[in-house]
């Protein structure tokens, strides 16, 4: 049973096959970059792309440049840190260019963090970026930061689940050209880094005005069919979908080292520590 279920269809195997060929082709692939152009990769940027191999090859292709330029790829060896960041070193903390030391202040605050699964297992990740700090760090700074956490993600991920979730608490931001700024740029590096990986992201109690700015630019953003604009006072209004209430309820108040510890550590099925029925009146 288990065998029949896990068989590929012929077509979509010959179409994964035909995509790696093309990349070989192109220049051979390193063993690292074997392993992330697995079977389910593959076939997840087939299924955003549509069934062109050429489209599909040079999309990867790119994908594994920018990889390799900014070091994304997880390593097994481990750097001890606080119980605050116990969030992140869970699944790993150090990279080959991406270590948790580099991002020690922003963690420690709650900036940015796996904040645990939902009711499907994906990984939901909630960043708390204040508009002073990018008057203080440059916009690489975040982007590595943007990207750490993405890794987080995805390494936590168990069998059969592809997908992770983003709630991006705006209530630190006063201008709405700025929040608008920073989260395209957030969209665009998972849409052209991380195909079909965003099942749905939150902004949450964004500035006055920037609905009126991201109603203007939504329809060119390849990300806003999975984007919701909601409040902490009225998401429940605001949201169709129930199954994320708690989450949302969660991700709006300041973050809380202890309670993020112990949503971090839950495993994919198990009860969700986030409340459910009553208010909260403290953090995640």
């Amino acid at each position: 049973m288990r065998a029949a279920t896990e068989r590929k269809d012929p077509t979509d195997r010959e179409r994964v096959e035909a995509v790696l060929g093309v990349l070989k082709k192109q220049a051979p692939l390193t063993v690292k970059q074997e392993k992330f152009c697995s079977y389910a990769c593959v076939e997840r940027f087939l299924r955003v792309e549509g069934d062109s191999v050429k489209k599909v090859a040079k999309h990867l292709r790119a994908v594994l440049s920018w990889r390799e330029s900014i070091g994304t790829a997880l390593s097994s060896s481990f750097v001890a840190l606080p119980p605050v960041l116990t969030i992140v070193s869970l699944f790993e903390n150090r990279t080959d260019h991406l270590i948790a030391d580099e991002f020690y202040a922003e963690l420690a605050d709650g900036m940015a963090y796996v904040a645990g699964h939902d009711d499907e297992a994906r990984p939901v990740m909630v960043f708390r970026i204040k508009q002073d700090y990018l008057k203080l760090r440059s916009q690489k700074s975040f982007l590595r930061l943007l990207v750490f956490t993405l890794e987080v993600a995805v390494s936590s991920m168990v069998r059969n689940v592809d997908q992770f979730v983003l709630l991006f608490d705006a209530s630190y931001f006063r201008s709405p050209k700025s929040f608008l700024h920073l989260f395209m740029g957030t969209l665009k590096i998972i849409s052209d880094y991380y195909p079909g990986r965003l099942h749905k992201a939150f902004v949450i109690d964004p500035p006055s005005l920037f609905s009126c700015l991201w109603k203007g630019v939504r329809p060119f953003v390849e990300l806003s069919a999975v984007t919701a604009v909601v409040s902490s006072l009225d998401f429940e209004d605001s949201l169709e979908d129930g199954s994320f209430t708690s989450l949302l309820r969660a991700a709006s108040f300041r973050f809380d080292p202890a309670a993020a510890k112990v949503s971090s550590a839950r495993r994919p099925g198990s009860p969700s520590p986030f409340p459910t029925s009553t208010r909260s009146s403290h953090g995640t």
